[in-house]
């Protein structure tokens, strides 16, 4: 007889750090399609994210961290254009980031460190004005900076310490006037000038 979010669905889905195991069933995505919260952080989850995640267009915050995931992350996951939150780091993601995430306009913190990504950062990223925190390290990201970055700002805590980045440092970060935290040490290809606009 218990409403939890006036409508008989459930909103929120918590299991954190606990010693679950074993893969996450599609089942999530699909029956609890009101979803606006999952947390399954600090266990030991297996397998891929399925593609299915973008139906969860309520959702809001993804905590998945501390887990053993693995595969790529779907370009479904910019589907979730209510997401304020998405922790996906301490895992075992590959491949690039999906250019689908640029449209998630609402994401304010996005944390990916120590999996092993690789490919560019998309320039898509440029598009989060709200984002306060992204955090790329311990990853095989190559490329540049994106130029793009100077347009997120809102963004306090960035981090791509520990990748393969090159090029230079855009003298255009100096424009993020909120920007208290930037780590870019360990990656061994980025050289230049450090711009005075820092």
């Amino acid at each position: 007889p218990e409403v939890y979010d006036g409508d008989y669905y459930v909103a929120i889905l918590n299991l954190t750090s606990n010693n679950v195991n074993g893969v996450l069933p599609r089942e999530v995505y699909t029956a609890f399609h009101k979803l606006k919260a999952i947390d399954i952080s600090t266990n030991n989850f297996e397998g891929t994210i399925g593609h299915e995640v973008g139906l969860l267009h309520d959702l809001e915050d993804l905590f998945i961290h501390d887990n053993d995931f693995s595969g790529t992350i779907p370009s479904e996951i910019g589907k979730l254009q209510n997401l304020f939150n998405l922790y996906i780091n301490d895992n075992k993601f590959h491949g690039s980031i999906p250019m689908e995430m640029g449209s998630m306009m609402k994401l304010r913190g996005a944390s990916m460190f120590n999996n092993t990504l690789t490919g560019h950062i998309p320039d898509s990223f440029g598009n989060l004005q709200d984002m306060i925190a992204l955090y790329l390290d311990e990853n095989e990201l190559t490329g540049p900076i994106p130029v793009s970055f100077g347009q997120m700002s809102s963004l306090i805590d960035l981090r791509m310490r520990d990748n393969m980045l090159s090029g230079t440092v855009p003298s255009i970060l100096g424009d993020l006037v909120n920007l208290e935290t930037l780590y870019l040490d360990t990656n061994m290809k980025l050289g230049g000038p450090i711009p005075s606009e820092l």
